[in-house]
């Protein structure tokens, strides 16, 4: 009886032992698997994941041409095409019927430059899952690069049949129409793309390429400019524009002073405001070295943390204050709603009535007027310094953020805060924007600023630079620096 219970003891110890080292196994095979698949980890994390799936004897068919199919995946955007082309012949062995097998090993050969060989891998896929715009997207730019015109504008037509919001495929048809000359076609085709997204910067580089070609080289100095801001790594717009800004004739003065003159009422401008990191300032030897990498490899730029079309419209004025009417380019996009409020402007440049939000309060700005006033006729050299005082005004009726800051009644100014500033006409600058190229006076302030809340004081540096042009008695560009970001706003078009 004894000799049996520990027998039957034995058994069950066993038993444990083989499940839970079965338990374990199988742990670590569908973390192996997460890992795989999860794009958040680095390449060589994932790839190294696979290779552990692949040793294992147990691992299922289906299994293992999954893990094939994406480590060949992997090792392709590795660029170890050698390496990915074993994978993707290994897994079809296993599952030959997978359309995305021929599609990831198309995309290979295409990345090689052969496109014989793309374009056999592609007929595969699509015999496979003839509804895959993907497939007839990348024939496109195959028969594109074959100089096969004809066929390629077919395969496009498919892909956006298939799927009618394919921005990648209007991009190519759209590039496609630029080399057949049909240039009415080609910035039709970058119109539906930015109808979908006002900020995708392929589209602006291909139409500025078709503009660039037209009889408005102007538009196409606009959307090469916007598609560098959008995305600075751009290579093609940057050369573009180049060409073009050397053929443009710059609005405005070249020299002289510049008296202030109001605005024409009515007058309009679309700014794009992007908000990008600062470049951290580098010694001589790093300026250098980077210099010296930069002849072997290109060093990326982040794209901007935010971006934005402002409209502006001149409401009015009278003597020195010009009132403004703000609101989005793209409000539905955007998702938010347009502002409706008014903002005053002390001789074009300076905000003396700011809305803060949508409920009405404002931020009232007194300048001491006459620093400004020295300013003007706006010469190099021209200097000033001078101080603001900020208040908060209430609205009617009053918000609660108007009782927080203590308003007892709409109209109320509280005290916020003052300004000092010190700061001039620094230099004269022909500048390019999207709405063309310009010469300006480049007018620069720094602004120490002391908020003041609940009896606690806050202080902070802002530096704004302006672009002011003479010819359209505004400014075309201003840069704003605070803190880590600095945000820019260029004119993109002026009516």
């Amino acid at each position: 009886m004894t000799n049996r219970t520990i027998s039957r003891s034995l058994s069950l110890a066993a038993i444990a032992i083989v499940v839970s080292v079965a338990g374990m196994a199988y742990g670590a095979k569908g973390a192996d698997k997460r890992a795989a698949d999860n794009s958040r980890l680095d390449t060589k994390t994932r790839i190294e994941a696979c290779t552990r799936l692949l040793a294992l004897d147990d691992l299922s068919k289906t299994e293992r041409a999954w893990a094939l199919l994406k480590r060949g995946y992997l090792y392709r955007r590795k660029e170890k095409f050698a390496e990915a082309l074993v994978d993707f012949e290994k897994a079809e062995k296993i599952d030959p019927g997978n359309p995305r097998l021929h599609r990831e090993r198309a995309y290979v050969h295409y990345s090689m430059k052969k496109y014989p060989e793309t374009d056999a891998e592609l007929t595969k896929a699509i015999k496979l899952d003839p509804r895959n715009a993907w497939s007839w997207y990348v024939r496109g730019r195959v028969y594109t690069n074959q100089r096969k015109y004809d066929d390629a504008l077919k395969a496009y037509d498919k892909a956006l049949a298939l799927s009618p919001r394919y921005f990648l495929a209007y991009d190519g048809r759209a590039r496609l129409n630029v080399r057949r000359k049909d240039y009415p076609k080609a910035i039709e085709d970058c119109e539906g793309m930015l109808a979908l997204d006002p900020y995708y910067a392929s589209a602006y580089t291909a139409r500025g390429s078709a503009y660039a070609l037209t009889d408005k080289p102007n538009l196409g100095i606009r959307d090469h400019a916007i598609a560098l801001s959008l995305d600075p790594n751009l290579d093609g717009p940057e050369r573009d524009l180049k060409k073009l800004v050397e053929k443009a004739t710059a609005a405005g003065p070249a020299s002289g002073p510049a008296e202030f003159k109001q605005p024409k009422k009515g007058l309009s401008f679309s700014y794009l405001m992007t908000v990008k990191a600062k470049t951290p300032k580098k010694d001589e030897m790093e300026e250098a070295i980077g210099g010296l990498m930069g002849w072997f490899k290109k060093k990326r730029v982040p794209k901007p943390k935010f971006r934005a079309f402002l409209l502006r419209e001149v409401a009015g004025g009278k003597d020195n204050l010009i009132t403004i009417k703000p609101s989005n380019k793209y409000p539905n996009i955007d998702r938010k709603k347009a502002p409706v409020k008014e903002i005053d402007y002390y001789r074009a440049l300076w905000p003396t009535i700011l809305p803060m939000g949508n409920t009405g309060e404002v931020l009232d700005i007194e300048y001491e007027k006459a620093p400004l006033d020295a300013l003007w006729p706006l010469k190099v050299g021209n200097k000033g310094k001078g101080t603001a005082k900020l208040f908060f005004v209430g609205p009617d009726p009053l918000t609660p953020p108007a009782k927080f800051f203590g308003c007892k009644k709409p109209g109320d100014r509280i005290p916020f805060g003052q300004i000092n500033w010190t700061g001039g006409v620094t230099g004269r600058e022909k500048v390019t924007v999207p709405a063309g190229v310009f010469n300006t006076l480049v007018i620069r302030f720094e602004q120490e600023m002391e908020l003041v809340m609940m009896g606690r004081s806050q202080k902070r540096t802002i530096i704004v630079t302006w672009w002011y042009a003479p010819s359209v008695r505004w400014w075309v560009k201003r840069t704003q620096e605070s803190g880590p970001d600095i945000i820019t706003n260029e004119a993109e078009t002026i009516k």
